[in-house]
């Protein structure tokens, strides 16, 4: 089975979001993933200096669970993911990695027609071997 294919179907087996998951927390858990799974080569969340990474769940884009906008004229990369779609933490974290090796690519400066081409699906890869998945699906 593909790894998308395994991501989808772990996404109606997970735990409700409860409404006290805020952009505070969302900041954290990028921000630790970035240390576990990313070797701190990220940009920092939550430190309100550019190029820092804001984190929202305000998007509302019905086509998309999440989506990470990089060169922001006030220089910040903003991530943001959608309620109507992310009704559980563990698919919130799973759309919070997918982000992240959006982001990595942007850090190594790897630019591609295919979003999610060779070097995104790499990452992705990584993760899974890595474990980034394992308490999630």
């Amino acid at each position: 089975m593909k790894l998308i294919n395994l991501i989808l179907l772990c996404l109606a087996l997970a735990v409700p979001v409860s409404s006290a998951d805020t952009d505070m927390d969302l900041s954290s858990w990028y921000n630790g993933y970035n240390h576990q799974y990313f070797n701190n080569e990220l940009p920092e969340a939550g430190t309100l200096s550019p190029p820092d990474v804001i984190i929202d769940f305000h998007l509302k884009d019905p086509h998309k669970m999440g989506v990470t906008i990089f060169g922001e004229a006030d220089g910040y990369i903003r991530m943001s993911f959608n309620p109507d779609y992310i009704k559980s933490e563990k698919t919130l974290r799973m759309v919070l990695l997918h982000e992240q090796c959006h982001v990595q690519l942007f850090v190594e400066d790897i630019h591609t027609l295919d979003d999610h081409g060779p070097e995104w699906q790499a990452c992705m890869r990584h993760l899974a071997d890595i474990g980034a998945f394992a308490t999630l699906w």
